[in-house]
């Protein structure tokens, strides 16, 4: 078996309502190395949020096994989840869940209270600066633009160097250059950084642009990179 930092295997997370059994993952098998830029595509309901919230602990699989590292996610209570997602994942949300109250570099200051129990400016100034909005810190988020937003969500993600992060739809509410600009800025941080970067969208520009796309359609993966069936080359287990 190829080792890689996320694995997936027969993973399937189903929702009951009443006496109907909905599935949003069925049978998911996967594997996305370290380091990779791995983008989720499908249809909206395709089940690519829930993909990712597996991925990320937020929600645990009805079967099947889920591998970070040597953690597998599966098996933990709702303590150990917490402080997984707290210290290894970084998470961007289709809309950017800035505090409005808090400038710019308050509200990148949060993860780092979060996991290392106080403010650090330096740190979430240099956060900033690598998405280029090192002379912005002072503004409220109502001050800038959705772009400047996003950057702003993108540097809060990366700023406690998480080992994982996962971007839920990060240009769906963006025009075309900026959303352009984002897609870029996320694979420099990728390269630069060594971040895992897991990207959920149905946008083509984004799909077209990237070379590791796993396609889901009704919750199951029907081709792409990662996949273990065999489509997915030399990453496939």
């Amino acid at each position: 078996m190829t080792a890689g930092l996320i694995t997936l295997k027969d993973v399937s997370k189903q929702f009951v309502s009443g006496n109907t059994t909905v599935y949003a993952i069925s049978q998911v098998s996967l594997i996305i190395p370290d380091g990779a830029f791995c983008v989720v595509a499908g249809a909206s309901g395709s089940g690519k949020t829930t993909l990712l919230n597996l991925i990320g602990g937020l929600e645990k699989p009805t079967s099947g096994t889920i591998t970070v590292g040597s953690r597998q996610l599966d098996r933990m209570n709702e303590q150990d989840l917490a402080l997984f997602r707290r210290h290894q994942v970084g998470y961007i949300f289709q809309g950017n869940n800035l505090i409005s109250t808090l400038n710019a570099l308050e509200n990148v200051e949060i993860p780092l209270i979060l996991t290392q129990g106080g403010r650090n400016r330096d740190l979430a100034a240099a956060a900033l600066a690598d998405v280029g909005l090192a002379d912005k810190q002072n503004r409220l988020p109502h001050f800038l633009s959705i772009g400047e937003q996003q950057r702003i969500a993108i540097a809060r993600s990366m700023v406690h160097a998480p080992a994982i992060v996962l971007a839920d739809e990060p240009t769906a509410n963006l025009d075309s250059r900026t959303a352009e600009q984002i897609l870029s800025l996320l694979q420099q941080l990728n390269q630069n950084h060594g971040r895992t970067i897991v990207i959920s969208t149905h946008d083509p520009r984004i799909i077209s642009n990237s070379k590791a796309v796993v396609h889901l359609a009704d919750g199951r993966v029907t081709h792409g990179f990662g996949d273990p069936r065999g489509q997915g080359g030399e990453d496939a287990l």
